[in-house]
């Protein structure tokens, strides 16, 4: 409810966040609650694969309501309870290893995890390997299949589905979703001022009555889910991940332990290691068709071909089980490969790519708080301006020029003049965001990023204050790894995985940090080239 991101309502302080917290105890306030649309968004980001190398990807993101995100956090852990209470009476607790809050699984982890099956197979010497995940598992949850095992789950507990509860698992289920770049072209064109900041926090609108007009207006903006699929991101539906997937979670677990293997889920991603004393080939077939039958049955979900392993292992050594080809065990970040633990490549550039970002982001503060020591009369908006790279301003001068012409000079394009006669009041701006390519709409948006940046940059320049990015960047990427968390630094995660796989008497290698040495020299440049930066611009 506290995290600091842009939604249609504002952040709460952590004292409101803490009374609206006991409010939603009463199942009356969270029955007449208003739920708000998600805003969702598409990043790009890099993707590394040890084949082709660096890809371009997109993930949608659905951000909730920060209101709504303390509700579904609140029936996240109930739920969670009931589930616990279940999986444990079922004797399939210790396979599902995401998403719990049990005592138990303190200190669980993907690095943990990938421990425990790498320790099985060490143990095991000889066997067979099924790894896998599901086909567009949270988008294509089926909701009758989730309501029953909700209600399984609940009734086990002596408790029903309320209509409290029902009140949260609709809005869920049937969520409805606002695109970002569309809300935003609307706002702009509508001449509406957005983020509205009240101190510290911002939100695109001042209340909810002002959404509420806007959106009267505008309910082409809004979509709706059908029957099938949650959104990602809320604590509630990580938690539903888990309770949709019991009955195939049973299944499994009892076949895999009469062969004397381990199952282990991890969200939507799956292993399955038997050993080959247990079980030979034309077992092994038949058991993976039955796994691919019951994915299909049970949960109507698909099993991703592509990410899907069957391999055989001889004393740390992996084979492709079809091909008889060389290869590894890729699992949860670790690759397990010619009797050696090692930190996947993905990983590691995951690491580099987030530091790149983060510095970029440092780089162009600080150049913004450079200009405007050297500029204190310039305003915001200049500052904005000024920042975008002179290759992208020609380009959105030259559309923007275009544009504002066609009502002063008539019948550029035919969509514009047909706008023009029928709203012969609206302003050129109006006109040429309307009547141009989504690439201008989006060059735009770039000018508004930058601007909100200068806007922010000189807040702080104003009052003396530090900006946030540049301590975060120098924190996280220029001190002692010791002092940052392992998720922000790949020195730090790299120590405490090699500790963890070093525990015990496993007889394959751990050259982590090896990896982490070789890693060390780069990440020292950065340093440096941070260093530097800092030196010269604060």
């Amino acid at each position: 409810m506290s995290k600091r991101y842009n939604h249609i309502d504002f952040p709460l302080t952590q004292k409101k966040a803490a009374v609206f917290y006991e409010r939603i105890q009463n199942e009356q306030v969270v029955k007449q609650h208003r739920f708000l649309p998600f805003i969702r968004f598409t990043v790009d980001f890099d993707k590394y694969n040890r084949h082709n190398g660096i890809q371009k990807k997109e993930r949608p993101i659905s951000l909730v309501a920060h209101k709504d995100a303390g509700i579904y956090t609140l029936y996240a852990d109930k739920l969670n309870e009931h589930y616990n209470a279940f999986s444990i009476a079922a004797e399939f607790s210790q396979n599902a290893v995401a998403y719990r809050n049990a005592d138990e699984f303190k200190g669980v982890s993907n690095i943990t995890t990938a421990k425990e099956v790498f320790d099985f197979i060490d143990v095991n010497k000889n066997g067979y390997v099924i790894k896998g995940d599901f086909k567009g598992f949270f988008d294509n949850l089926d909701h009758e299949i989730l309501n029953n095992n909700i209600k399984t789950v609940l009734n086990y507990s002596g408790l029903e589905i309320t209509s409290d509860w029902q009140r949260v698992l609709t809005n869920l289920e049937k969520f409805t979703f606002i695109e970002k770049n569309l809300l935003e072209q609307e706002m702009s064109l509508q001449n509406l001022e957005f983020p509205v900041r009240k101190r510290k926090n911002e939100a695109y609108f001042s209340n909810l009555k002002s959404f509420g007009n806007f959106i009267k207006s505008n309910k082409s903006l809004l979509n709706k889910n059908s029957q099938f699929g949650i959104p990602q991101g809320t604590s509630l539906s990580a938690v539903l991940a888990n309770v949709y997937m019991i009955e195939f979670d049973d299944l499994i677990s009892n076949k895999v332990k009469s062969m004397g293997g381990i199952y282990k889920r991890y969200s939507d991603d799956f292993i399955i290691v038997i050993p080959e004393l247990k079980i030979r080939d034309e077992v092994f077939e038949d058991f993976v068709k039955c796994v691919i039958k019951s994915s299909q049955n049970l949960l109507k979900l698909q099993i991703e071909k592509n990410k899907t392993n069957l391999l055989k292992f001889h004393e740390g050594n992996f084979v492709n089980w079809k091909t008889g080809g060389k290869t590894g065990l890729d699992y949860l970040g670790f690759v397990f490969s010619d009797n050696t633990v090692s930190v996947r490549p993905k990983s590691i550039y995951k690491f580099d790519y987030r530091a790149r970002i983060a510095i970029k982001a440092a780089e162009l503060s600080l150049h913004s708080w450079k200009l405007l020591k050297e500029h204190p009369d310039w305003s915001a908006e200049k500052l904005g301006l000024y920042n975008i790279p002179a290759k992208e301003w020609n380009r959105i001068y030259i559309s923007l020029s275009k544009n504002e012409s066609v009502k002063r000079y008539g019948g550029l394009s035919k969509k514009s003049w047909n706008l023009l006669k029928s709203h012969p009041d609206w302003s050129d701006n109006k006109l040429g965001l309307i009547g141009v390519s989504r690439a201008y709409l989006e060059n735009i948006y770039q000018i508004k990023v930058s601007i909100n940046r200068a806007k922010r940059v000189k807040y702080h320049v104003d009052r003396d204050s530090t900006l946030n990015e540049v301590n975060t960047a120098f924190k996280r990427y220029m001190v002692d790894s010791e002092f940052v968390k392992e998720r922000e630094s790949y020195i730090s995660y790299a120590r405490k995985a090699s500790n963890i796989f070093d525990t015990g008497n496993s007889g394959y290698k751990n050259s982590i940090l090896k990896q982490m040495n070789r890693q060390r020299a780069k990440s020292q440049r950065l340093k440096h080239d941070m260093r530097k930066y800092l030196e010269e611009n604060r």
